[in-house]
């Protein structure tokens, strides 16, 4: 039946996206998006938009992230798209909107992502948004006010042991210059 079909065509696309193909990827998500819109399911067609964005962005082109993102954002919000979901798809809209040095629109889409991810208790998705709004304060300067994020991140990823590694390290290099003691204890697990 259709939906199935579409549901495996968006499953191809994801192992080609893992498998770094990306030009298969949108193959098999621009095939899976053709069934969905015909059969007007707007929660699938919000899934697959985001996982399309994410594919652009990989590759490089931003406004057409952007784009697809933006879409699958308010398809979500039209529908009964999960939380968790949107607050994915906002994070990465927040991310492509950085990337295309938007930073004060980015800044603002991270705090809806934020209170998405909080309100669908999606912890790891907090985790991530967390530790983008550090880079993003830290890409503005804001040493201080990203290293808190980092630790907040460490704090919300408590049971993410391949997300506490990145941090651990993160947290290391910010603190490095200032506090070689403090980075240490933290890139040692301390």
């Amino acid at each position: 039946d259709e939906p199935t079909r579409a549901r495996l065509l968006n499953m191809l696309g994801v192992n080609y996206d893992i498998l770094e193909q990306y030009d298969e990827a949108l193959k098999f998500y621009r095939r899976c998006l053709s069934l969905q819109r015909s059969q007007e399911d707007t929660d699938a067609i919000s899934r697959v938009l985001g996982n399309i964005g994410v594919v652009y962005s990989r590759v490089g082109d931003e406004a057409r992230a952007l784009r697809h993102l933006q879409e699958a954002i308010q398809l979500g919000q039209q529908s009964n798209t999960e939380t968790g979901r949107l607050a994915r798809h906002t994070l990465n809209a927040a991310i492509s909107l950085h990337r295309l040095n938007r930073c004060e629109e980015a800044t603002a889409t991270l705090d809806i992502a934020e209170r998405y991810a909080r309100h669908a208790g999606h912890t790891h998705t907090l985790a991530y948004i967390l530790v983008n709004r550090s880079d993003f304060l830290l890409k503005s300067g804001a040493r201080d006010a990203a290293l808190e994020a980092l630790q907040a991140a460490m704090v919300t990823s408590t049971k993410l042991p391949n997300l506490r590694s990145m941090l651990h390290y993160k947290i290391g290099c910010l603190l490095r210059a200032s506090d070689c003691p403090a980075a240490i204890a933290i890139v040692q697990g301390g």
